[in-house]
């Protein structure tokens, strides 16, 4: 996947731990069911969240993700936040 967004130029995507379990419940639809819809609008929303980041700075990413809850595990505890959302904090 992230190959065919680099050749078009696009940012590649980064699915963070908290993101994992919705990835793959996405797929599981996908294979199951064949429902595209959910995947699609999931790769859409992951890809967004990847491409707020600016890269240059690797530390300042990571910590700007962990901010972010990317790296946490439990759904039920943690919400992945966007970037903008940690604007006002």
């Amino acid at each position: 996947m992230n190959a065919e967004l680099s050749i078009v130029n696009a940012c590649r995507m980064i699915v963070p731990t908290l993101f994992r379990e919705e990835y793959l419940d996405c797929l599981r639809v996908l294979t199951r069911q064949g429902k595209l819809e959910p995947f699609i609008s999931a790769m859409q929303k992951i890809q967004q969240w990847t491409a707020a980041f600016d890269y240059t700075d690797l530390d300042r990413v990571i910590e700007q993700m962990k901010a972010c809850n990317a790296f946490e595990k439990s759904r039920r505890q943690y919400q992945l936040l966007n970037l903008s959302d940690l604007a006002g904090s």
